[in-house]
């Protein structure tokens, strides 16, 4: 996934360079729910910073266990992750 977006980027920086397009077409939102058919969100929370800890490497474990298998079973199926941690407010 990551691949595909960086070599995008250079196809549009190349564009960009040679006067076809212009800064804002690299900035271009990513439609990633039209471009992904399916997707899980996993959303993790805790009372406390040691607690939130535990729980995140915990999950963090299973979803590349989940990972290697959707791979192994899909016969190579495009499976990534996106890890994003967001601290609630006091």
């Amino acid at each position: 996934m990551l691949r595909q977006e960086f070599k995008r980027g250079r196809e549009v920086c190349t564009e960009i360079l040679m006067s076809k397009k212009k800064w804002e077409a690299l900035w271009a939102p990513l439609p990633f729910f039209s471009m992904h058919k399916h997707y899980l969100q996993v959303t993790i929370a805790a009372v406390s910073e040691d607690d939130f800890k535990k729980w995140e490497g915990w999950v963090h474990s299973r979803l590349r266990m989940l990972v290697q298998g959707v791979e192994t079973c899909s016969g190579g199926a495009l499976v990534g992750t996106f890890i994003f941690n967001h601290r609630m407010g006091d």
